[in-house]
């Protein structure tokens, strides 16, 4: 039994392994080069921009939303704003309607979730660019601009997707500044990933799509309920690219508690297997490139290893120690005389020299990883103090893995997730 359980590890830590060293690789070819400025002052051209803003139940951020917009460093006669009120019952409504204008145009209908939202944004806007943002988000002035002069500059008519960098925003309690960290590591990652055109995801907050391109893909997927993610994916298996904009930067505010943070993160691993399965056909597919053999694979081992290393630890390890404790108990903790009476008793704690180093080798990329996602995004090192970086390190991912253990398990009893 020990063997197999010896294996499982192996295998899970393995593949974690030649990841994190698959990416280690590119980051230094991406790294080694000079960097690109976005020298978005130099765009001369200024065309139609299409911003549409879904919102359901967000009389706490939308005001905010709006001004953010009403901020970007772009001419006004060039853009169209549609605040899309999705059948909210609070005062979305009310306070959108306050903001209405010929540019800003606000859109209410009966609650029919963000794609059909969207959708019906895309039949009527005349950008040359489609923007979505979310209504709890937040662009920075010069965001668009950075965004336009990264398409116009790579001159490639198969690129349909800009991508932001996202950061949270002015993070309150401890929870929310996990996740800053968390963020800048995306942001990272999502570099590394745009780099070798794997981005499987087109964040909710200010993604940028080629309108002509969006409308011939059919919008967005009303079944979907990461619809932002489940495009990605069929731009990919269409052949069209996804590229970040590094330095572009979009603020929105992250789960304040974990209820809220389990209930997020819920629908992105339910959405995440609903598009493995829609589009399992790429999977360790070559005419899909990196995305089928290195991104797919990745997804889905993502889910094993998480959930395997997480039930294993705790029949193998975690349990085991508690047992343990529970025993040691039974004699005050005096440890001469449970060394006397511990043969016999019941323990399955399992520990494996050779895998503790695998998975030092696993904390120093870690860290690696830690340092560079602050670089990289212009933040300090503790830029949200000392105390979130334990339980990042310490307890977060297992947080995280537990969800998808939850997740995993609605979607296959095929309970129902809404946006």
């Amino acid at each position: 039994m020990i063997q197999i359980i010896r294996f499982a590890f192996w295998i899970m830590y393995g593949l974690a392994l030649y990841f994190s060293i698959f990416f280690f690789i590119v980051f230094i070819e991406v790294t080694s080069k000079p960097s690109k400025k976005t020298h978005f002052s130099k765009l001369k051209k200024f065309p139609k921009i299409t911003i549409a803003v879904p919102a359901y139940n967000e009389e706490a951020n939308i005001a905010n939303t709006i001004n953010s917009i009403l901020k970007i460093n772009y001419p006004k006669e060039k853009m169209e704003v549609f605040i899309l009120d999705d059948g909210s019952t609070d005062k979305t409504k009310k306070i959108a309607n306050k903001f209405s204008s010929k540019q800003i145009k606000i859109i209410s209908h009966k609650n029919m979730g963000k794609a059909a939202s969207l959708n019906k944004a895309l039949k009527i806007a005349k950008g040359e660019f489609f923007i979505c943002l979310d209504a709890d988000s937040y662009v920075e002035p010069n965001t668009l601009q950075k965004m336009l002069y990264l398409y116009y500059s790579s001159k490639n008519p198969k690129l349909a997707v800009i991508t932001p960098a996202l950061k949270v925003k002015d993070p309150k309690t401890l929870l929310q500044k996990v996740q800053w960290i968390e963020y800048l590591v995306t942001i990272l990652t999502s570099r590394l990933s745009s780099h070798i055109d794997t981005q499987y995801v087109a964040p909710g907050p200010f993604s940028m799509y080629k309108t002509s391109i969006l409308r011939k893909l059919k919008g967005f997927d009303v079944k979907n309920i990461t619809e932002d993610q489940e495009i990605a994916y069929r731009i990919q298996i269409n052949h069209y690219i996804i590229k970040q904009c590094q330095d572009a930067f979009v603020h929105t505010v992250s789960p304040k508690n974990l209820k809220a943070f389990a209930r997020q993160r819920n629908r992105w691993y339910i959405g995440t297997l609903q598009c493995l399965n829609q589009y399992k056909g790429m999977l360790m597919n070559k005419k899909y490139g990196d995305f089928g053999i290195i991104q797919m694979f990745k997804n889905l081992t993502g889910f094993i290893i998480a959930t395997s290393t997480i039930l294993l630890s705790l029949i193998f390890i975690i349990i085991p120690l508690i047992t343990k404790l529970i025993q040691l108990s039974w004699v005050n903790f005096d440890t001469k005389t449970f060394s006397k009476i511990a043969t016999g008793l019941p323990t399955t704690l399992y520990f494996d020299v050779q895998l503790l180093f695998i998975v030092f080798i696993l904390s120093f990329l870690g860290w690696i990883l830690y340092y560079y996602s602050h670089k990289n995004s212009g933040e300090k090192i503790l830029g949200v103090g000392l105390l979130p970086i334990v339980p990042y390190f310490l307890i977060y991912y297992s947080i995280k893995g537990g969800v998808m253990i939850y997740s995993i398990l609605e979607y296959l009893i095929k309970k129902k997730t809404k946006w």
